[in-house]
């Protein structure tokens, strides 16, 4: 079985990279000296390996391993081929989990949000970005996890982005600003095992600070 998957990554990678050119490579698989695998199997294991780098490629999984879940986003690849390294996935097993991610990333899910998801669930608290983590902030709303700390919100930064400085600046400023708020001293426990949600995420955000003061006033 070794053998078999480690011949389609050679074949792969001599159908990308061989020293003959593409049109080349083909003529030579669809003539009659050839008695290899056929053009459709050249074409689609040359694809398996243009998604997989050496450098991605998990040894001790089959070629078919990776054509499973060759069709996800990159970082659910790596997701699930670290998973099947783990857990000892067969292909079939895998191929259910590629279906259960696919359902996922069709609700806008991804690694990183539900690595967040399941640190609120185990009481942490997280940023999110209202735009760009929309799962993760439907499911904080649904499940009544979710504090906005925009400037909608009492836990805003009330200094702006280019007036009042860069990111860094404006940062630093709430900090200033926070240690003198007392009145919000008294309700960091509205935030622990939040999703907490602003525009910034996963650029450097003042939701930093909350974090940080939450966690330590505990």
């Amino acid at each position: 079985a070794r053998t078999g998957s480690a011949s389609k990554w050679w074949m792969g990678d001599w159908w990308r990279y061989g020293e003959h050119k593409y049109g080349d490579r083909k003529a030579i698989v669809e003539s009659d000296d050839w008695d290899g695998p056929k053009y459709e199997t050249c074409k689609n294991v040359g694809s398996i390996a243009a998604t997989f780098e050496r450098s991605r490629r998990r040894d001790v999984l089959s070629f078919r391993h990776h054509t499973e879940v060759a069709s996800l986003p990159v970082e659910w690849q790596d997701k699930l081929l670290d998973e099947a390294e783990d857990r000892g996935l067969s292909c079939a097993r895998l191929a259910q989990r590629v279906k259960e991610v696919k359902s996922y990333v069709a609700q806008g899910w991804t690694p990183d949000q539900e690595r967040r998801r399941a640190e609120v669930k185990n009481g942490g608290t997280v940023l999110a970005n209202m735009h760009g983590d929309e799962a993760l902030i439907r499911w904080a709303d649904a499940e009544g996890y979710l504090q906005r700390i925009d400037r909608q919100s009492d836990w805003g930064n009330p200094f702006e982005l280019g007036k009042d400085g860069d990111r860094e600046t404006v940062i630093e400023s709430f900090s200033i600003y926070f240690e003198r708020k007392v009145s919000l001293h008294h309700r960091l426990d509205e935030l622990r095992g939040k999703v907490l949600a602003c525009w910034c995420c996963p650029e450097a955000c003042h939701g930093e600070v909350l974090i940080a003061e939450a966690n330590r006033d505990r």
